[in-house]
């Protein structure tokens, strides 16, 4: 995935849009400054489902 699918995916999760059919509990990270938007995101791992956690401990992504 590269990094503008990944902001674009982010973006519409915050907005309640589902990501390859599952919720994203994406969350805003304070402090930080982002793009255009100034916003930068981060997956609140704690808050993922038991399905989207596998698929992302099987990926590497923890």
């Amino acid at each position: 995935m590269s990094p503008q699918a990944a902001r674009k995916a982010f973006r519409r999760a915050s907005e309640g849009h589902a990501w390859r059919g599952e919720v994203l509990p994406v969350v805003a990270v304070p402090g930080q400054k982002g793009g255009n938007g100034g916003t930068v995101w981060a997956l609140d791992l704690d808050r993922c489902s038991p399905t989207l956690r596998a698929k992302l401990d099987a990926a590497g992504g923890r």
